[in-house]
């Protein structure tokens, strides 16, 4: 969680926004918005026996996996701390693989 699970982008555009004093600027149409729209970016670290690999879901991915929307989770973290959120996620979501 380095690098955090979420980021602003416009709600035409899912580029990240860069926040300035009074509004936010897309780093690539450069429009600029006094409103930025909370997005996923997680990046799940996965590992298996000599093999290990790093994968980043971002908005619909997330969604789908555990159905709720990055404000939603935003909400959610002012009420719970990040660490219990993302522990009741990833055993919730991410079961070991037995194999056969």
């Amino acid at each position: 969680m380095d690098k955090g699970w979420c980021y602003f982008s416009r709600s035409r555009c899912t580029k990240k926004l860069q926040r300035t004093v009074s509004y936010f600027t897309c780093v690539s149409c450069n429009n600029t918005t006094a409103v930025g729209v909370l997005r996923y970016r997680v990046e799940v670290s996965v590992a298996a026996d000599t093999d290990e690999g790093l994968f980043v879901a971002f908005n619909g991915s997330m969604r789908k996996l555990h159905n709720i929307r990055a404000y939603e989770t935003g909400h959610l973290l002012v009420r719970s701390s990040i660490i219990h959120l993302v522990s009741d996620l990833m055993s919730n979501v991410f079961k070991p693989y037995a194999g056969e």
